[in-house]
């Protein structure tokens, strides 16, 4: 077993703003230089904004500006995962947009690029979905990253889970009035799969939607170590990480009848 000290920030909502938006990163990622892993939320290089022309600010992985923040994680020995709207280009459609999250590893080196898999909404109508679940390996572990929408649907944490993720780490931008969703499938999630888990969320106005804050980290057996409540700010707990802490008698993991389910 391994104790992790984990930091979620949880800023306030507003209209895109990218200086804005960088700027408290690179404040939050100096400032964790006690924290194992520092978690920051969905679209966080641009708040969340889902207007089309979102591609055309959204920092990029290789920019001067995300150079900085890999450098500042480095300088503190942080892994940093932050959400980020991500171009690419499609070998099917041509350029395309996707809500991703950037997993930074603590000596600022880049450990992997996660896609939404599960748009909600309309972010159909700007980014593409993403095609893989697969546990993103760091210093720290193995992480289950997951984006907002995507941790709403079990098969996406069971997936990472049976894939040997050993924490769960979901970016957010969950709006009111989905406040019990947001509480609930974090507790379930890592009840289910008896994994710790991780939430970074907005709080307050956006462009459209109100934010509900929340943040969260929960441990493997789904008790609320840390909440950030309603107002910007902080979360932090040490979580314990690994299967040995596994109630026998609850380890869904081990007694599951694959044979018995249907797609």
């Amino acid at each position: 077993m391994t104790e992790l000290r984990i930091r979620v920030t949880q800023p306030r909502a507003g209209e895109l703003d990218v200086p804005a938006a960088m700027a408290g990163i690179k404040q939050a990622v100096l400032a964790a230089g006690d924290v194992d892993l520092l978690v920051i939320p969905e679209l966080a290089t641009t708040r969340y904004d889902i207007r089309r022309h979102i591609s055309e600010v959204a920092p990029q992985v290789d920019d001067p500006a995300m150079q900085e923040l890999r450098q500042a994680a480095s300088a503190v020995g942080t892994v940093v995962v932050l959400g980020f709207a991500e171009r690419s280009k499609s070998s099917v459609d041509g350029p395309a947009l996707f809500n991703s999250a950037l997993v930074i590893d603590a000596d600022g080196s880049i450990a992997g690029v996660v896609r939404k898999a599960h748009l909600f909404a309309g972010e159909t109508r700007v980014f593409v979905a993403g095609d893989q679940l697969a546990p993103v390996h760091t210093s720290i572990g193995a992480l289950g990253v997951a984006i907002c929408y995507d941790i709403e649907f079990p098969e996406t944490a069971r997936s990472l889970a049976l894939a040997g993720a050993e924490l769960f780490v979901v970016l957010s931008a969950n709006m009111d009035p989905y406040t019990d969703y947001h509480l609930t499938y974090a507790k379930a999630r890592a009840m289910e799969n008896n994994l710790p888990l991780v939430v970074a969320n907005w709080v307050g106005e956006g462009p459209r939607f109100t934010f509900l804050g929340r943040s969260c980290i929960v441990s493997a057996s789904g008790q609320i170590l840390a909440d950030a409540g309603i107002e910007p700010g902080e979360a932090q707990a040490a979580v314990t990480v690994g299967r040995s802490q596994v109630d026998t008698d609850l380890d869904y993991l081990a007694q599951r009848r694959p044979e018995l389910y249907r797609p």
